[in-house]
């Protein structure tokens, strides 16, 4: 066979037909020193470069500018970057719009603040490049710490006024504010006078004196009713009747589609009743009919969304409500957190009057049913058995006691990228699958399925061969057989220990799940083929801080320190177990979950805390 190499830059130059003739003039024949073999063409040759010819190697400061920004946008970590712009100043300045273009800021850190005038100094360029700001505060949640929180309160808002005052006019296209504290009026309003471009705005409740009314405010400014005309997504967080009042004046002067809508009235004043009588005199609900007044005008037409976030809204009359303002073909991502009655809404999305979801790729689901209720999972299941293809899929349902059907889930195997199933009935207790045979037929074609979360039964403090089920014989098999790509692991319950004479300190509690994550890692490398290497990097143990800890599955650890248990993530390594190993053994460490993003590893499920979903790139653009 001749030899497979050549020079890349020759392989487009030539066309291999006319090459016989080309040999035949020139001379050269097969096995010549002149010439040298084309990849996967045995019999078409190409002729040498001269010894004298340099073939330049390409090198990323030898890119045009224009393709270093676009190569910059598509590097996920902040920290990366930071040390592409210490290479050169070309690489600094053409490194700044990926940098900047998306700027989260923890105002209450004050000793972040002094990183935040950095960053606005005069002679830094990075600000022209801000598209995305988002604002982050936290308060004290302490009783004793009334008057600290005040000071910090109004420190952390003179740094938002100052950071929004420093970013130039015009640049910003997404405006968040996270935190469960009113935004002030003053940084509400001066956004609306400096930025224009707005294309995604999330209108937080708003601390103003009860004689001013915001949509008043809003409308006295013509550059206010201007900076919304642009926008495409929406995130509206009301508290009274004023802030949806003027969600509808934001809604009503948008001349694009909005194609992104959240909303969450989870803070929302007890008089401003989720379904009450409306003006017209007809049941139905108040918020609905508050936020989409415009909707009478012969003009309006029904936003067609590709997100959808709802968070305690009240969907009892969603057929003729939200259904007759939005369309669902082209969603794409559907959130519905705690809202009353959503099975009605997935029904609803089965119809074509209101756009089969037949184009969803990511459903994020949270719901508390009242024992004995189970409406949600047979509405689940007839929902996800409507169509196919979902990437993400994350169901958290407490106190139903069922789970989604596997046909069901089987019907997205193929496609599905990240699986959340919490199914937590009551006091720390979960409902899990516990056959071989059910595990094998879930996994079965999730081939491309990189994060799994979800409750094992009777997970055990040791994984040993006894007892009637065995996590080791039963579960690891069927992950190692079935999950290729399986990046992260996350056993949402916590391993057993109800032996309540045990005593069991934290420490040692924490010692034993590192145990457990390194037979963990070892037991499905073992499994696989020899030559293969298993792709699980990361086991976390636990779902969240609510997680019940107080129950009988948890008796056996100390109960003063079980406050202090939280999410705990090991990721895999080489080293010594023990000091005098001779060899380099499969390791499980435990690390953090800022680490875990630094690390490029799949941890949506680590973030699932089924909250609003930031618009992508793509409107910031």
């Amino acid at each position: 066979m001749a030899e497979q190499t050549i020079t890349r830059s020759l392989q487009p130059a030539i066309d291999p037909p006319d090459m016989p003739q080309e040999k035949e003039q020139s001379g050269d024949r097969p096995g010549s020193p002149n010439t040298v073999a084309i990849p996967g063409h045995s019999s078409e040759l190409l002729p040498r470069l001269p010894e004298n010819v340099k073939v330049e190697k390409l090198s990323l400061d030898g890119l045009p500018a224009e393709l270093q920004i676009e190569i910059f946008k598509q590097v996920q970590h902040p920290a990366d970057l930071v040390n592409v712009c210490l290479v050169s100043k070309k690489l600094h300045q053409n490194c700044l719009p990926a940098l900047y273009r998306d700027i989260t800021i923890d105002i209450t850190d004050r000793d972040a603040s002094r990183h935040t005038a950095m960053m606005l100094a005069r002679e830094n360029d990075g600000p022209n490049y801000v598209r995305a700001l988002n604002l982050i505060y936290r308060s004290v949640e302490s009783r004793t710490d009334d008057d600290k929180n005040d000071d910090n309160l109004l420190y952390a808002l003179e740094v938002a006024m100052y950071v929004l005052g420093g970013i130039p006019k015009d640049k910003l296209r997404s405006f968040s504010w996270d935190s469960t504290t009113l935004l002030s009026t003053k940084l509400f309003f001066l956004l609306f006078k400096k930025q224009s471009n707005l294309k995604h705005i999330e209108l937080s409740p708003v601390l103003h004196e009860p004689s001013l009314r915001l949509v008043d405010e809003f409308l006295k400014y013509p550059s206010h009713a201007k900076a919304v005309r642009n926008i495409t997504s929406i995130n509206i967080v009301p508290e009274c009747t004023d802030c949806l009042d003027l969600a509808q004046a934001v809604l009503s002067r948008a001349i694009n589609p909005i194609n992104r809508f959240g909303l969450s009235i989870a803070n929302i004043d007890a008089v401003v009743a989720p379904a009450a009588i409306n003006p017209t005199g007809q049941v139905g609900d108040i918020v609905f009919s508050s936020i989409f007044k415009h909707r009478s005008n012969p003009t309006f037409a029904p936003m067609m969304l590709s997100s959808l976030y709802l968070e305690k809204v009240d969907l009892s009359y969603c057929k003729s409500t939200w259904c007759t303002a939005m369309s669902f073909g082209k969603l794409k991502t559907l959130q519905l957190r705690e809202c009353i009655r959503p099975d009605l809404l997935l029904d609803a999305l089965l119809f074509p009057l209101h756009g089969v979801a037949a184009e969803l790729k990511h459903f994020n689901f949270f719901h508390s049913e009242a024992l004995g209720e189970r409406l949600i999972i047979p509405a689940i299941d007839r929902f996800l058995g409507s169509f196919t293809g979902l990437m993400t899929l994350q169901l958290r349902v407490v106190n139903d006691g069922t789970l989604p059907t596997i046909a069901t889930l089987a019907r997205h195997a193929e496609t599905l990228e990240t699986l959340y199933l919490s199914t937590w009935i009551y006091m720390g207790k979960y409902k899990s699958w516990a056959e071989a045979d059910q595990l094998a037929r879930l996994f079965k074609d999730m081939k491309n399925l990189k994060e799994l979360a979800m409750p094992f039964h009777q997970l055990p403090l040791a994984l040993d061969p006894w007892g009637t089920y065995n996590f080791r014989t039963i579960a690891l098999p069927a992950i190692a057989d079935h999950l290729p790509s399986l990046v992260t692991l996350n056993p949402l319950n916590w391993p057993k220990c109800q032996t309540a004479a045990l005593g069991l300190p934290l420490k040692t509690y924490k010692a034993s799940m590192r145990n457990i994550a390194t037979v963990i890692f070892q037991d499905i490398q073992d499994h696989l083929p020899e030559g293969t290497e298993s792709k699980l990097k990361l086991v976390v143990f636990g779902e969240d801080d609510s997680f019940e800890k107080y129950t009988s599955h948890l008796a056996g650890l100390v109960e003063a320190s079980r406050n202090d248990l939280r999410r705990m993530m090991f990721l895999k390594v080489q080293g010594k177990e023990h000091y005098d190993d001779l060899d380099d053994n499969v390791v499980a460490v435990k690390i953090r979950e800022e680490q875990v993003k630094r690390l490029g590893l799949p941890c949506e499920t680590l973030a699932c805390d089924f909250k609003y979903m930031m618009p992508g790139p793509n409107v910031m653009d």
